[in-house]
């Protein structure tokens, strides 16, 4: 085997096995036109030679790697959002748990469902744990009117008969 052919060879033995065909391919084709007898006259020792193929490869992978990098910071980036909002909701529920706390029971499942729902469709990453309360806070405030408007429609309803009751 030719010196130069050697060169290659080990230029193309660095290349780790995690990295896609495609790639491979674009190391062969740059191993192709960089290992020239130009490039690596016969006074190059093979050590030296080797490590500068080696180089080369890493620098015509780098795009490939620094993709990964990437895309390994997305997912991860991903993974902390997922986990920050899954805290968020945890929150808002143990506030909701706790503002309830003396409700009639039922009113409490209730109200806790409602809320769930609210934190399941609203919360965003970048809200803080105050921004979930509020959010806790204006549901709790709006179940409770419902509640109140219900109190207050069945005493309507029994002033009414009073009056109706009167006018037999």
């Amino acid at each position: 085997m030719d010196r130069l052919e050697s060169i290659k060879r080990h230029g193309l033995a660095s290349v780790p096995f995690d990295v896609p065909a495609t790639w491979r391919a674009k190391v062969i084709a740059d191993l192709e036109r960089f290992v020239s007898a130009t490039q690596f006259p016969k006074h190059v020792s093979t050590i030296e030679a080797s490590n500068i193929v080696v180089a080369r490869v890493l620098e015509v992978l780098s795009p490939f790697r620094e993709q990964q990098v990437r895309e390994r910071e997305k997912k991860e980036a991903e993974e902390r959002g997922r986990s920050r909002v899954a805290t968020l909701k945890s929150h808002g529920g143990t506030y909701a748990i706790r503002e309830t706390a003396d409700w009639d029971w039922s009113a409490q499942l209730e109200a806790r469902r409602e809320v769930a729902k609210e934190l399941e469709v609203k919360i965003k990453v970048d809200w803080s744990e105050r921004d979930v309360e509020k959010l806790v806070d204006e549901v709790l405030d709006d179940w409770e009117d419902d509640e109140n408007e219900n109190e207050n429609d069945d005493g309507n309803d029994e002033d009414e008969r009073d009056d109706w009751d009167e006018e037999e």
